[in-house]
């Protein structure tokens, strides 16, 4: 099967993270937690229109992978700073996400997403 991107998973749909500055990232051996700063596109109904010099608007959004049946970090780069994201792709359950912080390989459900706390 070849990987496909992210868009069509739910709370993910009208939402573009690749270039989204990563705020958090949490990985154990079942459980991936990721807060990015994600642009909302038109279609979202959190849309916001972006301020005056901004291409987009970005909100945190936190995606939430629990329980999932198995968990990989490659790490890269500086642990202190976790850069952006610069990809997510689909693959039946293996979801890969890739940026400054190195390659994560979750296998299982897709992710909740949603609003983090603060």
């Amino acid at each position: 099967m070849s990987p496909s991107a992210y868009p069509d998973l739910d709370g993910l749909v009208e939402v573009y993270l690749e270039g989204s500055p990563v705020e958090r990232l949490v990985v154990t051996d079942d459980r991936v937690v990721l807060v990015v700063r994600a642009a909302l596109l038109g279609g979202h109904p959190d849309y916001v229109p972006p301020e005056r010099g901004e291409v987009h608007h970005r909100e945190a959004l936190l995606l939430d992978w629990r329980r999932a049946s198995s968990v990989r970090w490659d790490r890269a780069g500086d642990p202190a700073d976790l850069g952006v994201l610069e990809s997510f792709t689909v693959a039946g359950d293996r979801m890969t996400l890739t940026g400054g912080f190195g390659t994560v390989v979750v296998r299982g459900r897709p992710p909740r997403v949603g609003r983090p706390r603060n």
